[in-house]
C-alpha cells in the first residue's frame, strides 16, 4: 500500500489504450537504424525499445558506409527477415504501461477535491509515468549516428571489431610506456606498473574473448609489445633500492585484494 492506495490503484488499464500502444509499437520499425559495415548489414534490427524484426540486407552491397535503413526503405519481399514475438510483446508491454501511466496522471490532474493523500499518490503516478515515458523515448529516438550515445540494442550486440581491438591494444601499450618513462619513484611505481603489465597480458590473451573478433595476424605484434613491457618492468625492478618501502605499497594492494 502506497499513501493509502494499493499498487492496483496506480495503473488501471483502459481498453482504448491497447490499439494505441499497438500502433506505436508497430510504427517503431520506421525509426532509422544506422549500419556501419557489412557485418551489421547481415542483421539490421528494427523495433523499439527491444528490436523485434531483423533483416538480412547483405545482398544490397552498398558502395560505402554508414548507411541508414528503416522499414520505409527496405523491400521486405526481397530480403529475408526474422520476427521475435517475445521482444515484440515486451516492447508492447513497455509502451502500453508508459501510456497508461501518462494518461492516468493527466486524468488525475483534472480531478477536483483532491486531499493530501491523493496528491501524494498523484506525485507518485507522475514520477513513475515520466520516468517510464522518458526511458521509452530515450531508447526509441536516440541518435544512432552519435557514437557517444548507446541504445539497448547496441549494448546487447556489442562486439569490438578487429581494427578497434588492435587500436585499443596499441593505445594501452602507449599509455603504459608513457607511465614507465615518467616514473621517478621505482618503489612506488613498480607495483602499479606490474598491474598495468598484467592487464595488458589479459588484453592480449583470453580476456574479452566473447566480445572481440579473433586477431591471429596481430598476435605476434602483441607478444612483442608484451615482451617490451616485461623488459621495462624488470628495469624498474632493478632500480628499487628500498624494498621495505616497495613492500609497503605491495601490502596496501594485498589488503585491497582481500575478500
Amino acid at each position: 500500500m502506497l499513501y493509502g492506495h494499493t499498487m492496483c490503484d496506480i495503473i488501471v488499464l483502459q481498453p482504448k489504450t491497447f490499439p494505441l500502444a499497438l500502433a506505436i509499437t508497430l510504427s517503431t520499425v520506421f525509426i532509422p537504424k544506422t549500419v556501419h559495415n557489412e557485418t551489421e548489414l547481415q542483421a539490421v534490427k528494427l523495433g523499439y525499445p527491444l528490436s523485434f524484426e531483423t533483416y538480412d540486407l547483405s545482398r544490397l552491397s552498398p558502395p560505402s558506409f554508414p548507411r541508414t535503413y528503416s522499414y520505409s526503405n527496405i523491400n521486405f519481399l526481397e530480403n529475408s527477415s526474422e520476427f521475435s514475438w517475445l521482444n515484440f510483446l515486451l516492447s508492447y508491454a513497455v509502451i502500453l504501461g508508459s501510456i497508461e501511466l501518462l494518461f492516468s496522471t493527466i486524468k488525475n490532474c483534472f480531478q477536483k477535491n483532491q486531499n493530501v493523500t491523493s496528491h501524494n499518490t498523484l506525485a507518485l503516478r507522475f514520477s513513475t509515468s515520466a520516468t517510464s515515458f522518458m526511458s521509452f523515448l530515450y531508447l526509441s529516438v536516440i541518435d544512432h549516428d552519435n557514437p557517444n550515445l548507446l541504445s539497448y540494442n547496441t549494448i546487447m550486440d556489442f562486439t569490438i571489431k578487429n581494427e578497434d581491438y588492435i587500436d585499443l591494444c596499441k593505445k594501452i601499450f602507449t599509455l603504459i610506456k608513457k607511465e614507465i618513462e615518467t616514473a621517478t619513484d621505482a618503489e612506488a611505481q613498480y607495483p602499479k606498473v606490474f598491474i598495468m603489465y598484467e592487464f595488458f597480458r589479459l588484453l592480449r590473451g583470453e580476456a574479452f574473448a566473447t566480445t572481440r573478433e579473433p586477431t591471429p595476424k596481430f598476435q605476434k605484434e602483441l607478444y612483442q609489445m608484451e615482451d617490451e613491457l616485461h623488459k621495462e618492468l624488470l628495469n624498474i625492478k632493478s632500480q628499487i633500492k628500498n624494498w621495505e618501502k616497495c613492500n609497503h605499497y605491495i601490502e596496501n594492494l594485498q589488503r585491497d585484494l582481500k575478500l
